[in-house]
This record gives structure tokens, C-alpha cells and sequence, in this order.
């Protein structure tokens, strides 16, 4: 028999395209090398939703839906109209920043506004509260993530340990695949794997779970299935320079549960 097996897996649940709970056959041996060669989709992340919002003086404004495809000049028009009950002006500049300012220049307050919503509006490193009280009104410092971060994970139970230099808490992610985001909405997502490899305990790939998230490890919001393509190369024993992943007995959700309570 073979000891190298290829796989597909495809995400099944509309409610979240973005998690697959399954498992796969093994090779016949007692460690597999398992790769994660490719992941395609198409492009339809939902970057704000009806949970998202900004608080204006001390009052939350949240969207009424959720929303795919934005640019700098329709989320602008978004926000302007989401924030005309407060008389708050969005507008762009010609670095493609966004401009918060008050009718008559009248002072107000930013005082935090929802995850997603940093991300977009491109105040994901801005320290809150802001006060407006310039004559400009305040302009954001740095230019919106429109399609999810700049780089997005393909995190698993079985994954091999990815390190970042933002913040310890992101340590200790197990990544599968590293995807550069240079999406457009709508066309094919299609990224190939040449970075991670993991050896794993061959009994292990009864019960796998994979999830894409950002940069940040946050869950996308996916409105289409995830194709993944995968290696699993059977390896005996006799010698073994690896480390050996073993899924540990917290889930992912449970450890993203935790995450977001302290760091978020």
C-alpha cells in the first residue's frame, strides 16, 4: 500500500465557511508528514456586519447589514449615513484616508467603535478616545484593510507553531498555510503552500480542525466554501529529527474564546 495519500476538504456549514471539522484516512505508518498544498475559494469575505459599530459620544451606531465589496469612497458614504443622526461628515482625502468631521465644526468624541470596523476605516493602531475639536476634523492615520488583513492564517489543531513580534498572545497560533492577500471581490482566492509542513501521530487525523483567520488571528466570515488540497506522507519511526504535533485537549474555539476576552 501507498504511504503517501492526497486529499481534498471542502468546508460544508453556510453558517461558517470558514471552520471544517473532519477527519482523514491515514497512511499505514505511525507518523504522517502532513502538507497543506493549496486553498482555493472565492473572494466574498464579509468585512463589516450587523454586529459592527462606532460609538460617537458615548453611543454605539451599529450597520443594519453586511457588507462584501467596499472601497474608500463607499464606506464613506456608508458611515456619513450611518452617522447623520450625530451630523458627521465622512469624507476621503487624496491618500485614501477617512476624514470624521462635525457639521458648523462643532467638537465631538470617538470613543471606540468594534473590531472589524478598525480594520476598515484603517484606525486598527489608533489609542481611544479621540477628540475632535479641529477645524479639519480628524484625519485617520493610516489607509483601511477593504478585504481583511494584508495576510490571512489557515490555522489547525495539528498545525505547525507560527511566531509574531505583535504581541505574545499570537505566539503560539498553529498555522497549516500563510495566504498574502491580493484578493479582488468576487475572483477566485487560489494560494499554493510552500512554507509549513507538520509530522504528526498518524491516529490524529481521525479528528482535525481547520479555520482561516486574519493577521490577527480573527475568524473571517466567508459567503463560499474552502477547497483545501493536502499531503499526507506516511514515515516509520527508525529515525526522527522532527517535532511531533499533538493536538493539545483545548480547542481552537475555546482558545480564541480566551484570546479575544484578555487581548481584545
Amino acid at each position: 500500500m501507498s504511504k503517501e495519500f492526497q486529499y481534498t476538504i471542502v468546508s460544508e456549514n453556510e453558517d461558517d465557511y470558514s471552520t471544517i471539522f473532519t477527519c482523514i484516512e491515514a497512511p499505514p505508518a505511525p507518523i504522517t508528514k502532513l502538507t497543506i498544498t493549496g486553498l482555493t475559494t472565492l473572494c466574498t469575505i464579509v468585512v463589516l456586519n450587523e454586529k459592527d459599530y462606532i460609538d460617537i459620544n458615548g453611543e454605539e451606531y451599529y450597520l443594519k447589514e453586511s457588507y462584501t465589496n467596499l472601497n474608500s469612497t463607499s464606506l464613506s458614504s456608508l458611515l456619513t449615513d450611518l452617522l447623520k443622526e450625530c451630523k458627521i461628515i465622512v469624507s476621503v482625502d487624496h491618500s485614501n484616508r477617512l476624514n470624521f468631521r462635525k457639521e458648523y465644526d462643532a467638537q465631538f468624541f470617538i470613543y471606540g467603535m468594534s473590531y472589524n470596523m478598525k480594520q476598515i476605516t484603517g484606525m486598527y493602531n489608533t489609542p481611544f478616545p479621540i477628540r475632535v475639536d479641529t477645524k479639519g476634523g480628524y484625519s485617520v492615520q493610516s489607509v483601511g484593510f477593504y478585504l481583511s488583513t494584508p495576510i490571512l492564517y489557515l490555522i489547525s489543531n495539528l498545525g505547525a507553531r507560527c511566531f509574531q513580534s505583535k504581541a505574545r498572545n499570537l505566539s503560539d497560533q498553529k498555522v497549516v498555510m500563510r495566504i498574502n492577500n491580493s484578493f479582488m471581490t468576487n475572483l477566485p482566492i487560489i494560494s499554493n503552500n510552500v512554507e509549513f509542513t507538520t509530522f504528526v501521530v498518524s491516529n490524529s487525523l481521525s479528528d482535525i480542525v481547520f479555520k482561516l483567520v486574519d493577521a490577527n488571528f480573527r475568524p473571517i466570515k466567508l459567503l463560499s466554501p474552502i477547497f483545501i488540497s493536502a499531503i499526507g506522507e506516511g514515515i516509520e519511526t527508525s529515525y526522527h529529527p522532527w517535532t511531533i504535533n499533538i493536538p493539545g485537549s483545548e480547542t481552537l474555539e475555546a482558545k480564541q474564546a480566551k484570546d479575544d476576552k484578555i487581548f481584545f
